[in-house]
């Protein structure tokens, strides 16, 4: 290669790298409208595409937005509650008190206090009440007050004399009517003790031995007094020991 020909390629490229650094240098113009294209006249740049950039505006994807609404069931649950209604109903028990006199009035709770404490007859609590003071009218007053069962009174009475003594079948019925029962209340109220005879022949034979001395045949004698057959009598005798 020539010297010559060296000398020539080298200002060529000196030549082009300082129009680089000089176009480098050089403020760009800015344009609002399309991009300025060179003098044509400039022959390195006739034959060139002009790159006009592109600016790609991406689809716009609008996302629906779904709203779910939850269907809320509601269950309503009623309670009937039913109340039981209790009725109560007061018993009022009204004593009516005697519209007799004053007296009348004292002779039934007289009465009364009689027949609390023991057992009479009839004609026996009018006797008590009269003993007492009141008359006879006012006495009856008081003792019809009592509306008593006397058959009942008389079932009383016998077992008060069982209790501290002992009887025949008949004796007993005979004390009761000496008391002022009827023959129907006394032997009512006798034959409601449910007495073996019997063993109050041989109780009755044991209290007279404890009084007074006998024979077998003086004994016998004197329960048949005292109202017992003579099976019960003679009984009665054998257990004492005669």
């Amino acid at each position: 290669m020539k010297i010559g020909n060296l000398k020539k390629w080298h200002w060529a490229i000196l030549v082009f790298v300082g129009l680089g650094i000089l176009g480098s240098l050089l403020p760009e113009q800015k344009s609002s409208s399309k991009p300025v294209i060179e003098n044509a006249s400039e022959s390195s740049l006739v034959g060139e595409e002009i790159e006009v950039p592109t600016t790609t505006v991406a689809p716009t994807t609008t996302a629906a937005t779904t709203t779910t609404v939850a269907a809320t069931a509601t269950t309503t649950t009623t309670t009937t509650t039913v109340l039981r209604t209790t009725t109560t109903t007061a018993t009022t028990t009204t004593t009516t008190l005697p519209t007799g006199t004053v007296s009348q009035r004292n002779a039934v709770s007289k009465g009364a206090s009689y027949l609390g404490s023991s057992s009479f007859s009839r004609s026996g609590l009018i006797s008590q009440l009269q003993y007492e003071g009141f008359s006879l009218e006012d006495a009856t007053y008081g003792t019809d007050a009592q509306n008593a069962v006397w058959s009942a009174q008389a079932v009383k009475k016998g077992a008060s004399y069982l209790g501290s003594s002992s009887f025949s079948r008949s004796g007993l019925i005979s004390q009761l009517q000496y008391e002022g029962f009827s023959s129907s209340e006394a032997t009512y109220g006798t034959d409601s003790q449910d007495t073996d005879w019997n063993a109050q022949a041989a109780k009755k034979a044991a209290s007279y031995l404890k009084s007074s001395s006998f024979s077998r045949t003086g004994l016998v004698d004197q329960l048949l007094y005292e109202g017992f057959t003579q099976a019960q009598a003679e009984y009665g005798v054998s257990t004492t020991g005669l």
